[in-house]
């Protein structure tokens, strides 16, 4: 019978608090894993299983090489200041998976990344400049190229485009000439005043010009012109200018398959925003006005601002609207509300001492002013032999006949000296007081002596401003 080697063993927990001698070997039993024990080491060191299953990592030094393959073909290593993955063997060096990133050490960042059935990307700073679709390629910001072929991979110039009907480059072309049969091109030519150049399109059949791009540096500047030529006979249509602006020098600017909007200028200097659409909106910027179109020509009278159910919100200006007609009576210049502080005061002589708690509001339409408001009197005392006034008032009142003060009152604890008939009036253009009469005899101002602890009143008034 074979001689049975048995080992000290333990659970976990029980190797875990053995030193052990040096060179003795002890067997976890909850692990399955032999341990080798330096005699100071409590716990010993546990040996590697054949599957790895019980590692947490594999600690090589520097210039160590971990090495593949029965002929070392692939190596990982790191010499002290790079790491590398070498493939040095036979055949090719594959990395497999359905979405892979190369990305930066802690992953925060990606250089390049591809997807099955999917995009794959570049990135500059994680911000991704180049990527594949599904018809070509997707560059966000500036290619810079040596050359550019497109239908060729072998670009005689900077840029080449080549098709069925040879399109080429033509440097030798002078203006006017028909060149050698290209519908492509570009030319430089210069005198001692200017600096022109331009792309020529041509009818490969008549080999005639029928349109171009031409840029042109003279005294005035550097324009780009678009051209559009008939017979030999060109009509620039479109003009960028180095100062950024863009004109069309005749025609107009259209819009709609049929051309129904458009943008043109009209009376040598006025800009027209329109349809030619019957029935439909426009506008014609003139001098120091904007007027209504319709249909391509004036309207007076025709076209709403808004619509029941597009309206505008606020209009802000700083003249009037004309209502109904465009004479001066129609005009309403002002709107205006807010609040005023009614004083009860005399209107000459000693004050009397009084205590008061009044408050106003106003709406100004146009020159018209509605005034209401409450005067609560808490105490008075002193001389009261004076003429009552209410000061404070807004606006001025227009003077003359006809432009009184009027409107409604109601009185609370005033004891009126003539008190049939009793309302509130103006004296003059900035305040307005208490004109009574009996039946029978005239009117008269009240003094601040119809005032009393309590006395109140609420009132309603209106009148023309001079405003």
């Amino acid at each position: 019978m074979a001689t049975q080697l048995q080992l000290r063993r333990g659970t976990t927990s029980e190797t875990g608090s053995f030193t052990g001698a040096v060179g003795e070997v002890t067997v976890d039993t909850t692990k399955d894993t032999l341990v080798v024990h330096d005699g100071s080491t409590a716990g010993g060191h546990e040996v590697a299983k054949n599957d790895g299953s019980n590692m947490t990592a594999i600690d090589v030094g520097d210039n160590v090489q971990l090495k593949m393959g029965n002929s070392d073909d692939l190596l990982i290593y790191h010499d002290g200041s790079n790491s590398f993955i070498a493939d040095v063997g036979t055949g090719n060096l594959g990395i497999r998976a359905e979405n892979l990133f190369l990305q930066n050490a802690d992953g925060s960042a990606n250089y390049a990344t591809a997807s099955l059935n999917g995009a794959f990307t570049l990135s500059y700073n994680n911000s991704i400049k180049l990527a594949t679709t599904s018809s070509g390629v997707d560059v966000t910001g500036t290619a810079t190229m040596d050359g550019l072929g497109v239908g060729t991979s072998s670009p005689g110039s900077l840029l080449e485009l080549e098709a069925t009907e040879a399109t080429v480059f033509d440097e030798t072309v002078t203006d006017g000439q028909a060149g050698n049969g290209s519908t492509l091109a570009i030319q430089n030519l210069s005198d001692t005043n200017n600096t022109f150049s331009q792309l020529l399109f041509r009818n490969r059949a008549t080999s005639k010009a029928v349109s171009r791009i031409a840029s042109l540096t003279d005294s005035t500047g550097t324009k780009m012109a678009f051209v559009v030529e008939n017979n030999g006979s060109p009509a620039e249509v479109l003009r960028l200018e180095k100062t950024g602006n863009v004109s069309i020098p005749n025609g107009s600017l259209t819009f709609g398959a049929n051309g129904e909007g458009r943008i043109r200028v009209v009376n040598t200097n006025n800009m027209v925003i329109e349809s030619t659409t019957a029935d439909h909106s426009g506008l014609q910027f003139g001098t120091h006005a904007i007027s209504p179109h319709e249909a391509a020509a004036g309207s007076d009278g025709t076209i709403d601002l808004g619509t029941t159910t597009a309206r505008f919100k606020d209009a802000y200006l700083s003249g009037g609207v004309y209502l109904g007609g465009t004479g001066t009576p129609n005009k309403l210049d002002d709107y205006e509300e807010g609040t005023w502080a009614p004083v009860l005061e005399a209107v000459s002589g000693t004050q009397p001492t009084i205590t008061q708690s009044n408050l106003g509001y106003y709406t100004k339409v146009g020159r018209l002013v509605t005034l209401t408001g409450v005067c609560i009197v808490n105490s008075i005392s002193g001389t009261t032999s004076g003429l009552l006034q209410i000061s404070g008032i807004p606006f001025t009142i227009r003077s003359g006949n006809g432009y009184h003060t009027t409107g409604a009152v109601v009185p609370h604890q005033l004891t009126f000296a003539r008190p049939d008939n009793a309302n509130l009036s103006n004296h003059d253009t900035a305040n307005f007081g208490f004109l009574t009469s009996n039946n029978g005899s005239g009117w008269n101002w009240e003094s601040m002596s119809i005032l009393q602890a309590g006395s109140q009143f609420r009132f309603s008034l209106s009148y023309y401003t001079a405003q």
